[in-house]
């Protein structure tokens, strides 16, 4: 059986089995977050290992360390399976270290980090983009992913991977109507555009060679357009500690992770959660959902409106004693 070594990020994976299913995987780009790498050799420890067996049926068996992938080879080569595996295997170890992996947009003020968090559409790029253009003091952490290691015992949360190497993309009429003057930066227009994407290289903190460390949180679910009057509710709401506790296990129960061929069809295999989802783990979120209810340094609000009055709000509450832009 040949043998090689998947490293991805801080964890390392022995591969066992038919070399030509990962060969062409060095380099590429796990689910849109970070690389995954092919070694030949490893001399240090591996988190887990992989096994890939060839039958004709595709599933998954998971015992202890040991992922057993079971299926055709030519099928699988056209599949993202692989990644998904080892995306899925990445949150579990970072889980049982602390780390925990958010989809939001981050950017962070003096020593808070307010993270933009919600479905599709929410707002969460835009919002994040506008403030990191608007002060100087506000620095773009992430655009839609972010990992950070939570510390309550020490009062100290460290954000140690994010998307920051990606481009960003928003709407053209969420940005119109939110500043005309960086609408104007971005599309070289002043004439309305609807729903036009629009890329910009975001100016993201480095993340990979400076520490990036706040005190305080900030989770703000928000809801662009849902309401034309600002809505407010805090962390005291049963309803929003559900929503908190559905995006801890976004990526842990692979509820929204899935494997796909050729980039249209989704791969009929069933990801059993057990695994990465078992007692000891949901104890561990559990945990950390109720440090992050209860902990002073952490602030979660629902906000639906407008964008001028989610704006000003976020302002008033948070940004009040900070300098602008020149």
């Amino acid at each position: 059986m040949e043998e090689a070594y998947l490293e991805y990020n801080h964890m390392v994976i022995r591969y066992q089995g038919n070399l030509n299913l990962i060969k062409d995987l060095d380099g590429c780009d796990v689910l849109g977050k970070s690389n995954l790498f092919l070694l030949e050799r490893w001399s240090g420890n591996y988190d887990y290992t992989l096994l890939f067996l060839p039958q004709d049926k595709l599933s998954l068996d998971f015992q202890d360390e040991v992922i057993t992938l079971y299926g055709d080879l030519e099928y699988l080569k056209r599949t993202t399976m692989i990644q998904v595996i080892v995306f899925l295997l990445y949150q579990r170890k970072n889980c049982l270290n602390g780390i925990i992996s958010f989809h939001a947009a981050a950017v962070l003020y003096r020593d808070t980090l307010i993270l933009f968090m919600g479905p599709k559409g929410s707002g969460k790029t835009s919002l994040s983009y506008y403030f990191s253009q608007k002060y100087e003091d506000i620095r773009l952490i992430a655009n839609d992913y972010l990992e950070i290691e939570l510390d309550f015992n020490r009062g100290a949360f460290t954000v140690v991977a994010s998307d920051s190497d990606k481009t960003i993309t928003f709407r053209s009429h969420v940005l119109y109507h939110l500043d005309h003057a960086l609408y104007q930066k971005n599309t070289g227009t002043d004439e309305f555009i609807f729903d036009k994407p629009i890329k910009v290289a975001g100016e993201f903190a480095d993340i990979k060679n400076e520490s990036i460390q706040c005190q305080k949180l900030v989770f703000l679910h928000v809801g662009l357009g849902k309401t034309k009057a600002l809505d407010v509710s805090f962390k005291s709401e049963a309803a929003l500690n559900l929503e908190l506790y559905k995006e801890l296990v976004h990526y842990l129960r692979g509820s929204s992770v899935v494997a796909i061929e050729n980039r249209i069809k989704i791969v009929p295999c069933y990801f059993n959660n057990q695994y990465f989802y078992h007692e000891g783990m949901n104890q561990i979120i559990n945990n950390i959902l109720y440090n992050l209810t209860s902990s002073p340094l952490v602030d979660i609000a629902w906000l639906r409106g407008d964008l001028k009055t989610i704006v000003a709000y976020i302002q008033k509450k948070y940004l009040s004693k900070i300098g602008r832009a020149s």
